[in-house]
This record gives structure tokens, C-alpha cells and sequence, in this order.
């Protein structure tokens, strides 16, 4: 039996699944472009009915699986590019770039939408499946920078993961916007 991968699933079941509270492919915007967009969208996921919960062995074993199916995505976007010869200008400066434009699209999608509308607009066929094509662009465009740079982009991941579990402890960050180094100020 062909399964989708995970991030296709119901936005509740993908959520549900997730070590990010949140379908790996958004879950990447949000760590590592770390811009509002990401983690709002994940954010309006959740609110439009999606139970989160902490991350167990069973939610680590998705995010292996996950992270097996990224490598195989590096694999086919890195064949892709050469079949077409495009290596050549896959610099790091021109997928970075590349990127920034793909991210600036992926706003457009939500730009003047205002955030307690976010979940109704993706409810939309149309709209949903615009933010779910720029989405997959700016995560070809990642997965595509870590291999060209050889980056263990799950490792990049967890160790990013982990040091903002140190810089932002749950007590003090929780339901707090203050950048790490101004929380427990007052």
C-alpha cells in the first residue's frame, strides 16, 4: 500500500505526528527561516482543531522517517538539477537568494490577510493549495542549500532544536515574543 508522506496528511493528523507540533514541511519554515510567517501558519494549524502534544518515541520515529524522505528529497532535487545542468549555478549566494524570493512569495499568500482569518483563508482549496505550492518551494530551496553544502539538515535541525530549548526554557518563554536574551528581565 502507497502511503503519502506525512505532510500530506490532514492537517489534525500531520500536527497530531509531528515532533514540531506542526507538519514537517511548515515545521522547516519555522526553524529555520525562523520568520513569523512559519511559525504563524503552524500556529493557525493548530488553532483551526489540531491537538499538540510533546514529543514521545513514536513521534521520533515520524521525524526519523522524515527525515529519511528529506534525504531522499535532496537525492531527486539534486538529480534533477543535473539532468538540466543547473549545478553550475547553485552557488550558495544564488539559492540564497532563490530562497529569499520564494519566501517573498510565500507571504504574498498571506500578506493582507489578517491573523485570526489565516485558518478560514487556508480552508480554501485555492488558497491552500498556493501556500502548500510556495511552501514546497522554500523547502526545496533549503533542502537543496544544506546538500549543496553538505549539511546534515536533521542534525542541523536537533542541534538548532536543542540549543533553543537552553535559550528559551519553557517557563519563562512560554506565551513570552522576548527574544532569549531579554527573557526573566523585568
Amino acid at each position: 500500500m502507497d502511503m503519502a508522506p506525512e505532510w500530506h496528511l490532514e492537517p489534525r493528523q500531520a500536527i497530531r505526528r509531528s515532533p514540531f507540533s506542526c507538519p514537517p514541511s511548515h515545521g522547516l519554515i519555522s526553524l529555520l527561516t525562523r520568520p513569523a510567517l512559519g511559525l504563524m501558519l503552524c500556529t493557525q494549524l493548530a488553532k483551526a482543531g489540531a491537538e499538540t502534544e510533546p514529543s514521545t518515541s513514536s513521534q521520533t520515529d515520524h521525524y526519523d522517517r522524515d527525515m529519511a524522505e528529506i534525504q531522499d528529497l535532496a537525492a531527486n532535487l539534486r538529480a534533477f538539477a543535473d539532468a538540466r545542468d543547473w549545478a553550475q549555478f547553485h552557488s550558495l549566494r544564488n539559492l540564497v537568494l532563490a530562497l529569499a524570493g520564494e519566501v517573498g512569495e510565500l507571504a504574498a499568500e498571506v500578506q493582507w490577510i489578517p491573523d485570526d482569518s489565516i485558518a478560514q483563508a487556508l480552508a480554501d482549496p485555492t488558497k491552500r493549495s498556493a501556500v502548500e505550492s510556495e511552501i514546497a518551494d522554500v523547502a526545496s530551496y533549503i533542502i537543496r542549500i544544506a546538500d549543496v553544502l553538505g549539511i546534515d539538515l536533521g542534525k542541523a535541525i536537533r542541534d538548532k532544536l536543542a540549543l533553543n530549548e537552553t535559550r528559551y526554557p519553557a517557563n519563562l518563554a512560554r506565551g513570552n515574543a522576548q527574544k532569549y536574551d531579554e527573557l526573566g528581565k523585568s
